[in-house]
């Protein structure tokens, strides 16, 4: 068994990219709600750009660590064994 990159590796480190983009929210969320809880108590209020910012933390949390599980799989399961996509009896990427 080689352990050299396959058609199948990309699949996996794609997804893994586009986690990327929830977890800069889920960070600018975080980030927010450590601003919001050094204000002063009577500074705050619980309006729609607090639940923004929290929404913001969880659910980007929650789609980065999703996106993350689905990514490890993908190239768990990629088979890293040689593989030309020129070969008319192979068509389909391995995942």
């Amino acid at each position: 068994m080689t352990l050299t990159p396959t058609q199948g590796t990309p699949g996996g480190c794609l997804i893994g990219c586009i986690a990327i983009f929830p977890a800069v929210c889920s960070g600018l969320g975080i980030w927010g709600l450590i601003k919001w809880f050094k204000l002063a108590d009577e500074n705050q209020e619980f309006n729609t750009y607090f639940w923004a910012v929290l929404g913001a933390a969880l659910i980007g949390g929650v789609i980065t660590v999703l996106l993350v599980f689905v990514s490890l799989r993908a190239l768990r399961s990629a088979a890293f064994t040689d593989y030309d996509s020129r070969d008319p009896d192979r068509k389909n990427l391995k995942w």
